[in-house]
């Protein structure tokens, strides 16, 4: 049996996401115009942003439907617990980035350590899961340093 999640939460995820479109739109509008492409390099980030309103609209419109329905318990799924944990990949995240903008250590070692740090956080320690998160972390910094340096000719550091 699967649990699914409150109503409360897909609500915040939800509003999350129009967040970051926002955030993401207003960068966009601060790009220049293109000049020899013809999508501009605020392309991508628009595209993105659209992805997450569609996206955010579609769980949103779910999750209101759902608690009308009365399918939902009065509890709220989360606890200080979980609270904990979640403010703490918030925590890593924004190290993570700190960590990029000064240099300080590599892309595929600081990606490495962040993906691996977060799902240990989000689904608990085990051996097992700490050489998956590990490996499945470095072939996924190593795909988005191919994607980054050979499509958007961003050179990571």
């Amino acid at each position: 049996m699967t649990r699914r999640p409150h109503p409360a939460s897909d609500l915040a995820l939800s509003l999350l996401l129009l967040v970051i479109a926002a955030l993401l739109l207003g960068g966009a509008a601060q790009l220049p115009p293109p000049q020899f492409d013809p999508l501009g390099s605020a392309a991508l980030p628009r595209i993105l942003a659209g992805l997450l309103i569609v996206f955010a609209l579609i769980t949103g419109a779910r999750a209101v439907l759902l608690w009308r329905a009365g399918g939902a318990s009065d509890a709220l799924p989360w606890s200080p617990g979980a609270a904990a944990r979640g403010a703490a990949v918030l925590g890593l995240l924004v190290a993570f980035i700190l960590v990029m903008a000064a240099g300080l250590a590599p892309f595929w070692a600081a990606g490495t350590v962040y993906v691996a740090a977060s799902a240990l956080l989000i689904g608990g320690f085990t051996p097992r899961r700490l050489v998956v998160t590990v490996l499945g972390g470095l072939a996924l910094c190593a795909v988005l340093t191919v994607v980054f340096t050979r499509f958007f000719y961003i050179n990571l550091p």
